[in-house]
């Protein structure tokens, strides 16, 4: 997969989809962040590291020294565009408003003008220590991560170069907005800075930081920019040094956040569903009472020199896939040229159209291919990479890359190219302007850059980039002596790229006014009753079930999802990787269109699209707008009826799938739920259900012909047994009308029995493998129970779990392993039920370093039995079911997620009142009835846990060391 988005919004969708990056990081797909390092560090805090130096700072400037300070505290409007509008108080704080009365929930997001480019000699990754301390309360609210969670809400923070950030998402209401900004003022200067919080979360973000070393494309990167900036503090990984974040002092931390975390070095972010006038009245009342500081803002000033030559690094360790990287210095991201270079680069690396797509995947001498231009305050940096498999020649692929990259004089871009890419970029950034939480988080990268307008200044920039400023940028900046390369080659006739500098943004901003609109929506309300009086459900004429909820939406956007089901035991054996493979088949072009056709007709209408499947089903999921709804269905339509099935593709498919088998032999996370599957779920080997090795994974899809995959197509997909949900600026009837026409007529060929689930007699068990060169480990447990969803002691489980391992950081089992011992960045348990056999699994997770493997399995079990002892507080318990409940509403205020819900509830036969009837259940809960049903499930001593990471295996454990 090839994950790519817009620069100057490049930490945004990754930040949204990693929200619970604090409470839950194992469901990031942490695999990304290695293929796409821009994206993923921005805001999961982690970045790219290096040993340069750092220039002193020595000359200071304040903020906005040219701006006079009005005499009360009230928010001063001074600028208005594009339905947004910025204040400011007179202390110095900037205050964006962003109002949507169509997305019943609200953003507030505060963007800090500091990040890891302002720290100095020894205190490297201060700023991100600095975020994480920032969670641990102050005086007012001493228990912040339980006050966040028991609202509900949804919040990280993060931190990059330039910039950290704090932002909370949650279901619109007054109160809640209220308590938020508060807490944000409270925070911004009364935060606990102790040393004892210190001492716990420095083990916790070198956890963090060890968990980013298991990947050695994730390093390879990090040593490339290290050398690519000799002096600039762009070179650091934002994480910092181990020896800075294991020794730096309380007291330089404390100087450190009352330098930057005050109101003349933010902006605070309000986006969503609110009112103006409260929110004004609230920023005034909380925020307007910090008074300016009397100190100046030190101002960085180092630049980084012109490269004179390619610079070379070879990276060797343990690992699976071989990468090749190119890194080229570029200019700042208000640089008039950031827009073409982000083309550029979209041209170069797209899929399946762009210049790398066609030279080395469908070659097949690479697997992936992928481009980021770094959105940075100053000059910084784009990197082109490409993922080899084993056997892959490095050498060919790295001459092929570079005469792709490097002579584009020779073979000049084309207009239909040029056009292609703006295209893709320019729905990207459509994306975000309509989604009011997206929107509100890709201002904190506009900010962090120079100011908020950039985000709407650089889009408009964006339309009128040509093929010539692209052609430009490329002969300018992709040249050899720019060039951070894994091997280096000297040149007697240096060519140098001359990088320009930062440019003021006041001035380019001085007289520009936006030319992007986006349509308001409705405002909804996301409760069941009033989801219930909307939808309209009906059938196809070949039984397939529909529902259809209208309701307007900012940009006219309409989300749709749709499940097929199909086959049974008997026709399924031994088909798990048809089933696998089917879907990303389908999405690789028709009879009519191409793969590359395909791709470049779903970009003309804005759509986000996916197809994915596995042995018994596939999943559909879309977004578009209104006006381009009937022509995605048709595309739709043509790739579920008429699939082209390419062997050119297929192949690339084919090559892809291996390479990402073959990443994770070796790692933790991979093996230890695998096993657990194994261990769990004992079927016989020809059974869909049967969990196999990863050599037999690997054996199964080599042996895989394009011919068996059409055969399964054929045999076995139909939309007789599916499920399709619809919401947002979309007509019942029309829905009804085009999906009868489009797919109604695709009859099941095979009979349809779903898959059952069982609970297999497993006793406790720990499952080890020792794993080589790995900082960090991985653990999950898992305790299968013979329940279903409609078992009465269903509701009072949720509340178990909940305070086990789920919510924000204030679980038993985060309190006490990540908050209290720092063991693990990522500690937490969930519950899984199925609605349709007695089957549960009750799961515990936890990342870990190898040498703490003990004190993480001690913690686990004395936990587990306390959960047993220990009396159920009774306040506590509320404010956890109200933090469930809380976030279950705000899961309905997303379209996609509703959309989802909505198909299984026809699947289920159920309605959204018997959602209802669960959180009523849930909301009456009393804790003898919680700890009635601890007692009954927990049990401590029947988890089977699976471990791996580099440690010695023991007795116990159930797996031999190879």
């Amino acid at each position: 997969m090839i994950i790519r988005f817009s620069s100057i919004f490049l930490g945004t969708l990754m930040a949204l989809s990693s929200l619970s990056a604090h409470a839950n990081p194992t469901a990031i797909q942490t695999t990304a962040e290695a293929k796409a390092p821009a994206a993923s560090e921005p805001l999961v805090s982690k970045s790219l590291t290096t040993t340069a130096a750092v220039a002193p700072i020595t000359s200071v400037t304040p903020i906005d020294a040219n701006i006079s300070a009005p005499a009360s505290n009230a928010p001063v409007l001074s600028h208005q565009m594009a339905g947004m509008t910025e204040y400011r108080l007179s202390n110095g704080l900037k205050v964006v408003l962003v109002p949507d009365p169509g997305k019943p929930t609200t953003t507030v997001n505060i963007t800090y003008h500091v990040g890891s480019r302002h720290e100095v000699y020894g205190e490297t990754g201060m700023a991100h220590l600095l975020e994480h301390l920032l969670f641990k309360g102050t005086p007012t609210v001493p228990n912040l991560t339980h006050e966040l969670s028991s609202r509900g809400m949804r919040p990280n923070g993060t931190t990059w170069y330039d910039r950290t950030n704090y932002f909370e998402t949650f279901a619109s209401s007054d109160d809640k907005l209220e308590w938020a900004l508060k807490m944000e003022a409270d925070r911004m200067t009364n935060a606990f800075i102790a040393k004892k919080d210190l001492d716990s979360e420095m083990t916790v973000v070198r956890n963090e930081m060890e968990s980013g070393e298991n990947d050695p494309q994730r390093i390879l990167i990090q040593k490339m920019t290290a050398l690519a900036y000799q002096w600039h503090n762009y070179g650091k990984n934002t994480i910092g040094a181990r020896s800075d974040v294991e020794n730096v002092s309380i007291y330089h931390l404390k100087a450190f956040y009352e330098k930057y975390y005050q109101p003349d070095n933010a902006v605070l972010v309000i986006a969503g569903l609110f009112d103006q006038t409260k929110t004004l009245k609230w920023v005034e009342q909380y925020f307007g009472s910090i008074p300016r500081p009397a100190r100046p803002i030190p101002i960085t000033y180092t630049e980084e020199p012109t490269q004179d030559g390619e610079r070379a690094v070879n990276l060797q360790r343990v690992g699976n896939q071989k990468s090749v990287a190119l890194l080229y210095r570029i200019p700042a991201a208000t640089h008039p040229d950031f827009p073409a270079i982000e083309v550029l680069i979209e041209a170069l690396s797209s899929s399946p159209s762009g210049r790398l797509h066609k030279a080395l995947i469908e070659s097949q001498k690479a697997a992936e291919v992928s481009g980021y231009a770094y959105p940075l305050q100053e000059p910084g940096h784009l990197i082109l990479s490409a993922e080899l498999r084993e056997e892959s020649s490095i050498d060919e692929v790295k001459k092929k890359f570079l005469q792709t990259v490097e002579q584009l004089n020779e073979t000049p871009l084309t207009q239909e190219e040029i056009d292609r890419a703006k295209r893709i970029i320019v729905n990207q950034w459509n994306q975000v302007l309509r989604d009011p939480q997206k929107l509100g988080v890709a201002l904190s990268q506009a900010i962090a850059v120079g100011d908020w307008r950039v985000l709407l200044l650089n889009r408009d920039r964006l339309e009128h980039v040509s093929l010539q400023d692209v052609q430009r940028v490329a002969e300018q900046y992709l040249k050899s002596s720019n060039r951070t390369l894994g091997t280096f080659t000297p040149t007697q006739s240096p060519i140098r790229a001359t990088i320009p500098k930062a440019i003021a943004i006041e001035k380019q901003l001085e007289h520009f006014q936006p030319t992007t609109t986006i349509s308001q929506g409705e405002a909804f309300d996301p409760s069941y009753e009033n989801i219930e009086q909307r939808v309209v459900r009906f059938r196809l004429a070949n039984g397939a079930k529909v529902a259809v909820l209208p309701k307007k939406n900012r940009g006219e956007t309409v989300s749709l999802y749709a499940q097929l089901h199909w086959g049974d035991e008997s026709s399924l054996k031994h088909a798990r990787w048809k089933g696998e493979l089917l879907g990303a088949m389908l999405r690789r072009g028709t009879e009519r269109l191409s793969y590359k056709e395909l791709a470049d007709q779903l970009e003309l209408l804005g759509a986000q699209f996916s197809i994915s499947s596995d042995v018994d089903g596939l999943v559909i999921k879309a977004e578009t707008t209104q006006p381009n709804m009937a022509a995605l269905l048709m595309l739709m339509a043509d790739m579920l009826k008429s699939p082209r099935f390419d062997r050119k593709e297929w192949d690339i498919l084919k090559q892809q799938t291996l390479a990402s088998l073959e990443s994770t032999r070796s790692e933790p996370s991979g093996w230890a739920s695998r096993e657990l599957g194994r261990y769990h779920q004992p079927y016989a080997i020809d059974d869909p259900r049967y969990i196999a090795t990863l050599d037999e994974e690997i054996e199964e899809v080599e042996s895989l012909t394009l011919e068996t995959i059409e055969s399964f197509y054929k045999d076995l997909v139909s939309t007789q047994h599916s499920e399709w949900a619809v919401v947002g600026n979309a007509n019942a009837e029309k829905i009804k009308t085009q999906l009868d026409e489009l797919v109604g007529n695709l009859p099941a060929k095979t009979p349809y029995q779903r898959l059952t689930q069982t609970v297999f007699a497993a006793p406790a068990d720990i499952l080890a493998k020792h794993l080589p060169d790995k900082s960090n480990a991985m653990l999950e447990g898992r305790l299968l129970l013979p329940i279903e969803d409609t078992n009465p002691d269903y509701p009072a489980l949720i509340a178990a779990n909940t305070l086990l391992g789920g919510g924000f950081l204030n679980s038993r089992l985060a309190t006490r392993i990540r908050q209290k011992e720092g063991i693990s960045y990522g500690v937490g348990s969930t519950l899984k039920t199925s609605a349709d056999d007695p089957y549960s699994e009750w799961r515990i997770y936890a990342i870990f370093a190898p040498q703490n493997r003990e004190r993480l399995m001690k913690a686990i079990n004395e936990e587990l039995f306390a959960m047993q002892k220990d009396p159920i507080n009774p306040q506590i318990l509320q404010n956890t079911l109200q933090g469930w409940l809380e976030a279950r509403r705000l899961a309905r205020s997303q379209d996609d997620r509703l959309a989802a819900s909505l198909a299984e509830w026809m699947r289920l036969g159920r309605t959204g009142h018997d959602s209802q009837d669960l959180e009523n259940k849930v909301k009456a809960l009393q804790p003898e009835q919680v700890k009635a049903a601890i007692e009954k499930y927990l049990k401590p001593d029947q988890w089977v846990f699976s471990l791996a990471g580099t440690f010695p295996l023991t007795e116990e454990d159930g797996a031999k060391k190879e």
